[in-house]
């Protein structure tokens, strides 16, 4: 280490591939290589002089970021086809390296992509709450949707966004996919007790709190504002891009005879005091009549009409119904 002299060396691992992951955890290395049927290697690091290598595994895909959890079992979060994968690796006695599990984000999107993937800056979004057993990663993608239309079904695709919750489970060998926390711009994730955060530096909210036993939302930073449709039509470079919350019951297409600002689904929030178009850039159209809570960020369209883009939208139906 003082001088930089090499003492050792191992040639020759794999010929014609790159190095995408590699982790060294005490007197093993952990090595991923790419270009099309993607090893895994274990390394012995034991002497110094004489590194050599113990074990391997071939697989379709790739590891981007890999986490060791103890001296056997070891977290890879990589990409397979067009989607995301987080796998479970045992190392055996022998060196010889089983998947135990494998979990993928994404199977019916367009694409998608995880920070973690960044070789850069991918650990920092890497998240392990030991204490619920999760993984937590920032992912993002473009979905196959299908959705009602004023003119019929049409097939428009949506941006997905959020911090996927992957439950961990040593004891059984498995990971399961619990919940992906809808957050447009999310980058990174934490943990503090009972609380699971996810963070968007860059987009409303900054921060999002999801409680870690329902993975319900139970916060906002910065909170939104409560708003009348009527003050935002009235006023509306005030409110152009401040978060507001607005209730009301959906109108579906009808009540406004302005064109939708954003696509043909968006539809039309009537709180009592005024009507406003809300982009349908997530989830789907509430039902006519259906009370819903929109929380957004209020932004400008053709002829400086204000709309709502949605955060989140809350369906409330009445008790007793469906």
């Amino acid at each position: 280490a003082e001088t930089l002299d090499e003492v050792g060396r191992v040639d020759e691992i794999v010929l014609d591939e790159r190095v995408h992951a590699a982790r060294f955890p005490g007197p093993r290395l952990y090595l991923v290589t790419f270009r099309q049927v993607d090893p895994l290697f274990v390394i012995d690091l034991t002497d110094p002089g004489k590194p050599r290598v113990l074990g391997y595994l071939e697989a379709p895909g790739f590891d981007e970021y890999l986490h060791p959890l103890n001296d056997t079992l070891l977290i890879g979060v990589g990409r397979e086809d067009t989607r995301v994968r987080v796998s479970l690796y045992k190392v055996m006695d022998d060196a010889r390296i089983k998947v135990l599990d494998r979990e993928y984000i994404g199977g019916d999107w367009r694409y998608a992509w995880s920070h973690v993937l960044d070789p850069r800056w991918g650990h920092r979004a890497f998240t392990l709450d030991r204490r619920h057993s999760y993984v937590m990663i920032p992912v993002e993608g473009w979905s196959r949707e299908y959705r009602e239309t004023p003119e019929g079904i049409t097939e428009i695709g949506a941006g997905m966004s959020g911090v996927a919750v992957v439950k961990l489970d040593t004891e059984r060998g498995s990971l399961e996919l619990e919940a992906l926390l809808a957050h447009t711009g999310a980058t990174r994730s934490l943990y503090i007790s009972d609380t699971l955060y996810t963070v968007a530096p860059e987009n409303y909210p900054r921060i999002k709190a999801y409680d870690a036993e329902t993975l319900e939302p139970i916060a906002y930073a910065p909170r939104p504002t409560k708003a009348a449709v009527r003050d935002i039509r009235a006023n509306p470079e005030t409110y152009s891009g401040k978060p507001v919350v607005v209730k009301g019951v959906s109108l579906r297409w009808t009540g406004l005879d302005e064109p939708p600002p954003v696509t043909r689904s968006d539809w039309v929030l009537d709180d009592g005091t005024g009507r406003i178009y809300v982009a349908a850039v997530m989830g789907p159209v509430p039902e006519r009549d259906e009370k819903v809570t929109v929380i957004g960020i209020v932004r400008l369209g053709p002829e400086d009409r204000p709309y709502i883009e949605p955060v989140e939208v809350i369906m409330a139906r009445e008790p007793g119904e469906s």
